[in-house]
């Protein structure tokens, strides 16, 4: 779930992707200005589900069958509220 920063699994389709334990995580440090890695740990069904855990509690969840996994806008809205980043306040 991306909380060791020594293990944060194995790279996948580009730098920012990894892959560990039956989790995905995505790095948004640099979409969301962090000074520190921010891995957002998530789960990808067939079709459209996503199942996104992120680390200021918020837990999003989204079903369809459109094809469409565009989760990363919504966490930055959440960012807004409560920090992504770790040991960090928004920016």
């Amino acid at each position: 779930m991306q909380r060791d920063p020594a293990d944060t699994g194995l790279p996948a389709t580009d730098r920012n992707y990894r892959y560990n334990n039956g989790v995905w995580a995505l790095n948004l440090a640099e979409k969301l200005g962090c000074k520190n890695p921010a891995w957002v740990p998530f789960m990808s069904g067939f079709g459209g589900i996503s199942v996104v855990m992120m680390p200021n509690g918020v837990v999003y969840y989204y079903v369809s069958d459109g094809g469409t996994f565009r989760w990363s806008r919504t966490v930055a809205e959440t960012h807004r509220i409560r920090s992504v980043c770790r040991d960090e306040e928004p920016g």
